[in-house]
């Protein structure tokens, strides 16, 4: 089921298909959440997955202003806390890897399980190249 909620200044975008204990899986940077449909299958028949789409991806508009990950991890605590209501299971790959862990980082109350899938594991790869807020995080 296709869905969209509004998430401060960000008219976001959603999928929702299963049933089961929640499951938020956050796509790759520069593509939307049909890059994850060849999993969506055997996910949903055990979770109730939710795939939103980040701000300036897929039918996610951009808004004005630079697109920072801390941003997108503001915008996916405002989505788990209005549209999932409560802690879930997260899967994030590449860029949704970075999210996950960010949010379960500043928020662990609403991960229950993470798991990251080719994400960035150190920092020394990307210093410098990451938003500023990103950068902050204490290692």
């Amino acid at each position: 089921m296709n869905r969209r909620v509004q998430l401060g200044p960000v008219d976001t975008w959603y999928g929702e298909d299963g049933e089961g204990e929640p499951l938020v899986f956050l796509h790759p940077g520069g593509v939307d959440s049909r890059a994850l449909q060849p999993n969506l299958v055997a996910l949903t028949q055990q979770f109730r997955v939710f795939t939103p789409e980040r701000r300036g991806h897929g039918r996610t508009p951009g808004v004005p202003g630079p697109m920072t990950f801390e941003d997108m991890v503001t915008d996916t605590i405002a989505f788990v806390e209005t549209v999932v209501g409560g802690p879930a299971r997260f899967v994030g790959c590449s860029d949704g890897a970075v999210v996950a862990l960010m949010v379960a980082l500043r928020r662990p109350d609403l991960v229950e399980r993470l798991a990251c899938v080719a994400g960035v594991f150190h920092r020394d790869g990307f210093y410098g190249t990451w938003s500023r807020s990103a950068a902050l995080i204490d290692w």
